[in-house]
């Protein structure tokens, strides 16, 4: 018995070194502006920049529509799926889990095939949505299908 609690711990170790040594070098780095010492300096001047909060506020903003479409697509999905129409569940999985199996690289070439101009309609380009926020949010939607 206490060999198995002993492993389990060296595991949590490990695990925990895994996920925060990344974060704590990175820390250490963002620290390092002026050569060889550690100062606060590089946090003073995102602090004290404008288009710093513009760009989070932008930010902030791509990903409170993400969540809310992403809440508005699946929720009455999900209900319809389980209570109207059962058998299309396996179907719905399969569309849910796409992300997992085709690569992001992948989904994204056809995304911006599909809305960049890609999809034409008698020649003419239909959806050209290449370069605004929408198609940002509509890629971060698919991936975030998944975990909904």
């Amino acid at each position: 018995m206490k060999s198995k609690n002993i492993w389990a711990w060296i595991i949590l170790i490990i695990g925990l070194v895994y996920f925060f040594l990344p974060l704590l070098a990175t820390f250490e780095f963002s620290l390092k502006m002026i050569k060889d010492r550690y100062t606060f300096e590089a946090y003073r001047v995102a602090f004290t920049d404008r288009q710093f909060y513009l760009n989070f506020g932008y930010s902030f903003l791509w990903a409170m529509l993400t969540i809310v479409i992403s809440l508005l697509l699946v929720v009455p999905t999900a209900y319809w799926v389980h209570w109207r129409m059962p058998k299309m569940r396996p179907w719905v999985e399969f569309v849910t889990l796409m992300p997992f199996v085709v690569p992001a690289v992948v989904l994204v070439f056809g995304m911006s095939r599909l809305y960049g101009g890609g999809l034409k309609l008698f020649g003419t380009p239909i959806l050209v949505l290449t370069g605004t926020p929408i198609l940002l949010i509509a890629g971060y939607v698919v991936l975030s299908l998944p975990y909904m």
